[in-house]
Parts: C-alpha cells; structure tokens; sequence
C-alpha cells in the first residue's frame, strides 16, 4: 500500500487531464485472469517490459491509482497497449480486446477511451487495472493513463487520433494513387523501368505503414509472422528505392549493383523468417537500420539525377522535404532502437510529402517528354509537308516526262500501224496492179481504195484507244478478206485455221494489236516469201492466245534478220512487246514459221 501511495500522481493543473506515469507491474500467465497477489514493482511509464523481464512472453498486469472527487463522469485514454489488453476501472471491466491469445490483437498504435459512469467510480481513491498479453520480443508494453474530464481527455484523444490513425490513413491514400498513377504509366510506357520502381516503392511503404492501421495479423498465423513481413517489407521498399534511383540515372540500370541489392535483399528475407522469436529484437533492429542506411543513399543519390525540368527551387524544395523525411526516419529509429523516449512514428507522415514531390518531379518528366514528342512530331510533319511538296514538284515534272513518251509512243505507234496497215496495203495493191495481165477493173480499183479506207479508219480507232471489249473474230474477218484477195491475185493459197476463239473478246488496243501482227507477218509472206502456200493459225488455250503464220518460201537467215533493211521485224517484236508476248522466227528454205505467244492474264 505504501507503495501504491509512493506512486499516486500529484493532481493536475485545471484544464489538462492527469498523466498517471508511474505504475505498478507483476507478470502473469496467457490464460491468468486476475493479478498474483505479490512480485509487483514499481515502474515508469512508457513501459517496456523486456528492459526488466527480458524472456516474458505473456501477461503483464498494471496498476494505477487515481483520486476523483465528486460524482462527476470521468474519462480515461491509453495511446496504445502493446499487443493486446483489457481495461478494468474499481474491478470492473470497462474494455477487451477482441483476441487476447496468438494471433493478438494488433493495439500497439490505436488510442482508446473511455467515459466512466459515476456508478463505476469512488469517491477518493480509484484504482484502473490494465492486463497486457505481448511478447518480449517486440516491445510489449503500456504508455501513461490519462485521467479527467471527458472533454479535457476527448482533447488529447484527438490529438492521438490525429498522429496515430488519421494523418497514416491520408498518407496511404496518398500513395495508393501514386502506386496506381506511375503502375499505370509503366504498363503503357514499359520502357519506361523508372517508373515502375517508383510504383513498387510506392507499393512497399504503403504496405509497410498499414502496419500502424492494422488491427489484426490476418491473414498471416500470428504476431511471428507479421512482424517478419513488415520488416522485409521496409528492406523491399529500400532496394526498390535505390533501384529507383539508378534507373532515374541509367535506363539499363547497373546490372551488377543491382543483382548486389537483390542479393542483400533476400539475404534479409532469408533471415528474418527463419529467425525463432528470441533472436527477432536484434535481427529486426539489425536489418531496419542496414534498410533506414540504404533510404538515407537512396535519398541522397536523387540529388545526383539530373531532373531534366526541376529548377533550383524545386531542387531546393525536394531537398528540403528529402531532409525532414530522413529526420524524421531517424527519429522514428531511434524510437524503435528505445535510443530516444517517445511513442510516436512520424516517417510515414513525412513521407507522404516526399512521395508527392517526387510523383510531381516525375510527372514534369513524363510531361517533358510528351512535349519533346510533339515538339519531334511537328519538326517531322513539316518535314513531311516538305517532302510531300518535293514529291509532287517531282510527280508533276514525272506525269509530264510521261505525257511526252506517251505522245512519242503515239507517234511510233501510228508509224508503226501505217507501216503495218496502210504501207502493207499499198504495197499489196501496187504489186496487184504491176503484176496484172490486163487492165484491172474500176470497180476492183474502187475496192482496193475501199480498203484503204478501212484500213485508215481502223487506225484512227486504234489511235483513239475506244473502250471495251470486242470479239477477235469480227476483228480478223475483214482482214482476211482483204488480204485473201490479195493473196489470190497474186497466186498465192491462204488458209485461216481458228480454234477455240469464237468466244474471245479482247479490248480494242489488242485487237488491234494482234491484227496489225498478223497484217505484217503476212505482208511480209507477199512482199519477200516467194511463196505458193500460206497458212495462219489462231489457237486459244485457257491462259494464252497463239498466233503462227507458216508459208512455203525461200525463207531467211533468222541470227541476221535484225540486220536487215526495213521496219518489218522490228516492228513486229516491239509490238510483240507491247502486247506481253513473245516472238519467235523459224525459217529454213520451204518453210518459214512466225509465231506470237500472247498471256491473255497479263495482257488483259
């Protein structure tokens, strides 16, 4: 009891609650559910229990004393209780955790109160009792009690609120849109690795700060695990935040600095989840300092980025915000390390800010670069405007160039049909005349200037390049009468061998074409052959037409037939050409052979 009186806080001043700092402790089992009656000592709180009973894992029962005066309501506060507990106020009990056994319930960070009923309370001296379930390991303990007024105790309860609970929510909010902004950029931009970093950063602190929402283990089995996944949590969020930094520098990154801090990295994991809980203290403040270190480089490499748009009052803002983060990470190690007093985390806070800075600095890149593409596009559209102006200056000077080798190719085309009809003709006509017994008839003279008439408006047609498709026969029949009859003035047989053409149609230019072959190939059987017989053959098959003229002259030597004087064969090979065939001569003396092998697919 003396004690219990030793340990009686002095009243607080009017308007603040009173801060019971000092306390009276006893170990207790998991399953107790009353304090042991002796081995209580005295102890200031903030408490952790593992400077004084280094192994306990379990229970751990508190004591407070408090005078309330009056029947007045009255309100109590604990910051936080740690890992788990129950509330009892003149051995009633006022609050239990939902789970008191592994897994516990996570109430490390979560400020509580409580309005206490005038019936519960006594006048004079009050005594509140605190059941602690937590682990040596991880710091189990209880901060001071507050007790007052409800409104002087609502008054600190937000301020807990605030730094415990509100401002960490905000921070995660926070860096779940940047995780889902830059995760998105780097899904449509994969290039882009910087930005990937950025987001599993991201990814990680946000993970790693729900630690102080959470309320629960779930899904993991139990605090074991839980605390082991948030270490390797902070260790994750450090590689990926120097791989950041790299990648910001090198696109390619660094391979062999960066397999180094993967390496160390599952090093940490390897080891803090197959650590036994006794060895979980040390390794975890081993492996939150090496992971606070490589924070502290990786914020300092940011400075040797070159941000390609942040000015000196960015830069000096970023470094601002750089140095109160690693103050306050600092602080917060320190605090973890029980190097410094306190209870409070403020890292993650701070963090929000930096995280923001640099999702902005990030964004003014990808910004940039959007501006640099259009900047790019535009140069490159005026060069194409550029070279779509020099291809059609060139189009048109190429069109003309056309015109002028087309006009040249009419004016050698109809050459060559005066050549091959008209000059065939006459000449057929003069040797008709020459060579006649007797005088001929007006009326065959008036025949013959008839077919020179058609001759010439068959040209003309020729030349006007009429559209669409006639049949072949209605083409040859005048042809052949024409020459049929010069063929029999002049003593010579002829004989029309057609196959498979009754049905052909072919557009005029290869009427033409074909007529004009065949006009010359026979021209040249009256004019040089000397022949008796001739005979013409005109064979369709289901891709070709084959034109053949055979006589029985005194033939020509064909390897110097391109030497000889006249048009008559150079004209038949480049109107053979014209028509997407091929020509072939064969002669020996009594019997020569011309034939033309036209693809009507390609032709057409």
């Amino acid at each position: 009891m003396l004690a219990l009186l030793l340990a009686a806080p002095a009243p607080a001043a009017a308007g603040e609650p009173l801060e019971l700092a000092r306390a009276q402790a006893v170990r207790g089992g998991w399953h107790d559910t009353a304090p042991p009656e002796t081995g209580w000592q005295a102890v200031d709180l903030p408490d952790n229990w593992a400077t004084r009973w280094p192994s306990h894992d379990g229970v751990v029962w508190y004591r407070f004393t408090w005078q309330h005066a009056g029947d007045a309501p009255a309100a109590l506060m604990l910051a936080w209780i740690n890992m788990a507990g129950s509330v009892y106020v003149n051995g009633i009990e006022l609050h239990r955790d939902a789970s008191l056994l592994e897994p516990l319930t996570r109430s490390w960070n979560t400020p509580r109160q409580w309005l206490v009923a005038p019936a519960l309370l006594r006048e004079g001296e009050n005594t509140v009792l605190v059941r602690v379930a937590g682990m040596a390991a991880y710091q189990g303990g209880l901060p001071p009690l507050l007790a007052g007024e409800p409104a002087q105790v609502q008054a600190r309860y937000e301020e807990e609120l605030l730094w415990r609970h509100d401002l960490p929510l905000v921070a995660m909010a926070a860096s779940v849109v940047i995780v889902l902004l830059f995760g998105g950029l780097w899904l449509m931009r994969p290039r882009e690795t910087a930005y990937a970093w950025f987001a599993l950063m991201s990814l990680a602190w946000l993970l790693f700060e729900f630690n102080h929402l959470a309320t629960s283990p779930w899904p993991l089995a139990g605090t074991d695990a839980w605390q082991a996944l948030n270490t390797s949590l902070l260790v994750f969020f450090a590689a990926a935040f120097l791989l950041f930094v790299l990648r910001l520098r090198r696109e390619e990154g660094a391979p062999l600095v960066e397999a180094a801090i993967w390496l160390a990295a599952v090093l940490a994991w390897a080891d803090l989840w197959s650590l036994p809980r006794t060895g979980m203290a040390a390794h975890r403040a081993l492996w939150s300092s090496v992971a606070a270190a490589a924070t502290a480089a990786a914020a300092v490499g940011v400075f040797a980025v070159r941000w390609p748009v942040s000015s000196r009052r960015e830069r000096t803002l970023l470094l601002v915000l750089m140095l109160i983060v690693l103050a306050a990470a600092a602080h917060d190690l320190l605090v973890f390390l029980q190097w410094v007093p306190g209870t409070r985390y403020y890292a993650g806070i701070a963090s929000c800010a930096l995280l923001v800075a640099l999702a902005v600095l990030l964004a003014r890149r990808f910004t940039q670069a959007l501006r640099e593409t259009e900047q790019f596009n535009a140069r490159l559209i005026a060069q194409v405007e550029a070279a779509k102006t020099e291809l059609r200056d060139t189009l048109e000077r190429t069109h003309a160039l056309k015109l002028m080798h087309a006009r040249a190719h009419e004016r050698v085309a109809l050459a060559s049909d005066l050549h091959d009809g008209l000059g065939g003709m006459l000449v057929g006509s003069i040797a008709s005349l020459e060579h006649a017994s007797q005088p001929v008839p007006q009326d065959r003279i008036l025949a013959m200037l008839k077919d020179l008439r058609d001759d010439l408006r068959l040209i003309l047609d020729a030349t006007g390049q009429q559209p669409g498709l006639q049949p072949l026969d209605d083409v040859i029949a005048p042809l052949r009468h024409r020459l049929g009859t010069l063929f029999e003035a002049n003593g010579i047989v002829c004989r029309w061998h057609l196959l498979n053409v009754g049905d052909l149609t072919l557009t005029t230019s290869l009427n033409i074409g074909v007529l004009r072959f065949l006009q010359e190939a026979l021209t040249n059987v009256l004019k040089h052959s000397g022949a008796r017989r001739a005979d013409v053959y005109v064979t369709r098959t289901r891709t070709h037409l084959r034109l053949d003229v055979r006589d029985d002259g005194r033939g020509f030597a064909v390897e110097s037939a391109g030497d000889a004087p006249g048009n008559g064969l150079r004209n038949m090979r480049t109107r053979a050409e014209r028509l997407a065939g091929v020509v072939q001569w064969q002669s020996r003396p009594g019997r020569t052979v011309v034939t033309l092998l036209i693809d009507l697919l390609s032709a057409r």
